[in-house]
């Protein structure tokens, strides 16, 4: 499944967004899920919140490297039986700046 999660949202949003997808995949014989999570940790659409962004990073510089304290997503992709950690290098960015290849 290719996947274009909400990015003016909130994690909770994101999570509910995913949980569809994870309840269409229920029963497959097998299903990889890829694509923009959009997991900023923050609502994006809320403009405080994304402004507030670099004084978050500056009490966890990782966080949008590691979000997954801040978006329950996830917990229910893992709950799903998902591999996430061992398909996934941890704290590299797969995140590549608009104009950049």
């Amino acid at each position: 499944a290719s996947v274009h999660l909400e990015n003016r949202t909130t994690p909770a949003g994101r999570r509910e967004q995913m949980q569809v997808l994870l309840d269409a995949l229920a029963g497959s014989a097998a299903a990889i899920i890829g694509g923009d999570l959009n997991t900023a940790t923050v609502d994006g659409g809320d403009d405080l919140q994304i402004l507030s962004i670099p004084e978050m990073l500056e009490h966890d510089p990782q966080r949008l490297r590691r979000p997954e304290p801040y978006e329950p997503l996830f917990a229910d992709v893992r709950a799903a039986g998902y591999l996430i950690d061992e398909l996934n290098v941890l704290l590299e960015s797969t995140n590549a700046p608009l104009g950049m290849v």
